[in-house]
């Protein structure tokens, strides 16, 4: 039960830091739009910006918890 509970942890982590780092562009006049995608891997988690689909991308190793899945509805992943 704890390593189900330690990878709920690092996926809400994960989750988080993504969110503290994902703003609208409207909210910072001065910085340029991103024109190009990109991709990143954080503790297993592949997070890709892709610009020509206008979307953020988030790919789990294996189906991630409900805790997580309720906390990406919330954020507006579907």
């Amino acid at each position: 039960m704890k390593a189900k509970e330690d990878k709920t942890a690092a996926a809400l982590g994960a989750l988080e830091d993504i969110r503290s780092r994902t703003k609208p562009h409207q909210d910072f006049p001065d910085t340029p739009i991103i024109e190009e995608t990109s991709e990143e891997e954080y503790k297993c988690v592949r997070i890709i910006d892709n610009v020509k689909r206008g979307l953020v991308q988030i790919f789990f190793p294996n189906m991630p918890p409900d805790k997580v899945r309720r906390y990406l509805k919330k954020h507006g992943f579907t």
